[in-house]
């Protein structure tokens, strides 16, 4: 019921199929929830009836228009009748105005947020991909009389200058869905035990999304400030009978496919769906290599919404949020216990001395902890200085503070070693640095996305890092190269560059229109397959991961939301004398020396190693210390 200092909300079309999904949603993130409609009795069959306030309503009767709008109200209307008769003419003749008028009477008492569902069909027959900015062409009375419900709606949200989005949906399966639907047929299908589901050839291209995520999308949409279309969809095009034998698959169940029953329907086109407007949100640990000291204290954790840009093959986490992260006293990153790590510094040193004259200057710009200013300081007679505000140690080479634009140094060569990854807008990043140093040569290293998809290395995916490159999207920083290539067994890629080269074209291309939100899920489908196979070999033993900077926090996260090993991990092990004893952020997984694990282990218990290109120094550490027989699993 009514709370104060909760945001209200009026919905309509709460017992349709979205509207039952989206009010609990809602709810449990604490609104205060308004429901408007003619059946009562309807309502009450759901569980979530009891929380929301009641207010009888029929939009064919204007009787019933007597809302009692609490302050502030923001509306979100839902409800359509006459579904899924698309090419009944009642969608003109009726629905058409009967919304229209509702929708000016809503405005007209003082609803200031507006967000109404809409259809793709309203696109007509296009083929291929549909932006939300492009012109529509419906075919159907429901298509026709939604488009322009959307045209008089915005014309009145102009005038009245309201907030007015519009969601179009593309195709939905799920809990509620009306029993003529595809995905529902099938469900009723296999609960009756038949042998033949029958349906169209198949061969149609969709764009389909499950209700729980329609409604997250929507959830998403709602706290958006600005108005416009947006597109509610997954950006994922299926083959329909694909779509159907995935489904099959999951629920383990053969049922032989009656393909051709059903005709395609005359109004679509064969093959279309939808570039996705609307980002997917997870939550991950801010800073991963910060373990906490004590399982009270839980770190915060940072919104990840990634989107992609395809002239530039570029990555970014456009929910960044730089005021989340707290690199204080606890924070390590450091490799450079790892001899592995050792010999790669000593690689990237020895191709930037290629690239200088002896005597040169060279600067590192987020140097942490100095180890690389140490190496080159050991090794060479260059003058070097370093700039990061998390260092921590007395090297008076090195500045604790950024770098502004009233600075101007003199240098041979800037240093960028795993710095540009954690820059929001990474080209005003690189023109500051150009102000600065103003005709250095410049080394850029970063991850390489690449590496990262194709290895299905989704706990690569960490709050920390905005931006994810390809060898495409770093080479088009710059007009020109020095040099560019792969390190660290392909991880990592580099650059050398001229910084008076930057490339405008980087910038234009990244303030376009050319970007699509891309879903965690279908960057990585395949994560909950990884972790039942780790379950697979690990079976009642224990599991260990070595590894607990980023990849091994990032990892156990995902195990925790997931439901999955959690249980099974006893610790991680570090070679990191700073991390013992201390906790993983997000999975309160404890962090344990590597003599404490030789004590442990037991025959048959399972070792996670967190990153590949460690293994052979890992296992190595493990046969001069142990003879026990382990399950050694690279993740």
């Amino acid at each position: 019921m009514y709370q104060k200092n909760k945001k209200n909300i009026i919905i309509t079309g709460a017992s349709g199929f979205i509207g039952q999904n989206l009010v609990p949603f809602f709810l449990e993130r604490k609104f205060n929830i308004t429901v408007l409609a003619r059946n009562e009795k309807k309502l009450k069959k759901f569980r979530w009836f009891k929380k929301v306030n009641f207010q009888k309503l029929d939009l064919n009767d204007k009787k019933t228009w007597n809302i009692k709008i609490l302050k502030s109200s923001s509306l979100i209307h839902l409800a359509w009748q006459g579904l899924p008769n698309y090419e009944d003419s009642y969608h003109l003749k009726n629905n058409l105005k009967s919304n229209y008028e509702f929708i000016k009477y809503m405005i007209k008492e003082g609803t200031a947020h507006i967000l109404i569902t809409g259809t793709c069909l309203e696109y007509g027959k296009y083929n291929g991909k549909l932006y939300s900015n492009q012109k529509t062409f419906p075919e159907i009375p429901y298509a026709k009389a939604k488009d322009i419900l959307r045209k008089k709606v915005q014309n009145l949200s102009n005038k009245k200058k309201i907030i007015f989005k519009w969601a179009r949906l593309f195709y939905i399966f799920g809990k509620g869905q009306n029993k003529r639907s595809l995905i529902a047929d099938l469900e009723n299908t296999i609960k009756q035990k038949k042998k033949t589901f029958k349906m169209s050839k198949g061969d149609q291209i969709r764009d389909y999304l499950p209700i729980e995520k329609v409604v997250e999308q929507l959830f998403e949409l709602f706290l958006k400030k600005e108005s416009g279309i947006f597109n509610i969809c997954s950006s994922v095009p299926i083959k329909v009978k694909d779509l159907v034998k995935n489904y099959l698959n999951q629920k383990r169940k053969k049922i032989k496919l009656k393909l051709g029953f059903y005709p395609y329907p005359k109004y679509e086109a064969i093959k279309f769906w939808g570039n996705r407007d609307i980002g997917e949100k997870m939550y991950l640990p801010s800073t991963p290599n910060a373990p906490l000291k004590s399982k009270r204290y839980n770190q915060a954790l940072g919104p990840v919404r990634l989107r992609y840009n395809k002239s530039l093959n570029f990555i970014e986490n456009d929910a960044f949020d730089e005021k989340i992260i707290n690199y204080n006293s606890d924070y390590d990153n450091s490799q450079s216990y790892s001899q592995e790590f050792k010999k790669h510094m000593i690689k990237v040193f020895n191709i930037i001395k290629k690239n200088l004259l002896k005597n040169s200057k060279i600067v590192e710009v987020g140097c942490g902890q100095g180890h690389f200013i140490d190496l080159i300081s050991n090794n060479s007679n260059y003058e070097v200085r370093g700039f990061d505000t998390s260092y921590k140690g007395k090297n008076k080479k090195i500045e604790k503070r950024y770098l502004t634009k009233s600075d101007s140094i003199s240098a041979d060569m800037v240093v960028l070693r795993h710095v540009l990854e954690h820059i929001p807008k990474p080209y005003e990043f690189l023109l500051l640095l150009k102000s600065v140093f103003k005709k250095s040569k410049i080394y850029i290293e970063v991850p390489e996305f690449n590496w990262i998809k194709k290895n299905k290395a989704f706990f690569d995916i960490t709050y920390e890092h905005v931006n994810y490159f390809t060898q495409t999207s770093l080479g088009k920083l710059f007009k020109k190269k020095r040099e560019q290539g792969l390190l660290f067994n392909k991880q990592y890629q580099y650059l050398i560059a001229d910084i008076k080269d930057l490339n405008e074209s980087f910038k234009s291309d990244y303030y376009s229109h050319n970007w699509e939100y891309k879903s965690f899920e279908s960057l990585f489908p395949d994560i909950i397959d990884i972790m039942n196979k780790v379950k697979k070999v690990a079976r009642n033993n224990s599991i260990y991961i070595w590894g607990a900077g980023t990849k091994g926090c990032i990892f156990l996260n995902h195990c925790k939301n997931s439901n999955l090993l959690i249980n099974k991990i006893k610790f991680a092990i570090d070679i990191n004398p700073n991390k013992i004893g201390k906790y993983l952020p997000g999975s309160l997984i404890q962090i344990k020396s590597k003599e404490f694990f030789f004590k442990k282990i037991k025959n048959n218990d399972t070792l996670l190693i967190s990153n590949p290109i460690y293994k052979s120094e890992i296992i190595k550490e493990i046969k001069k210390n142990s003879s026990i027989k382990l399950n050694i699993i690279t993740i």
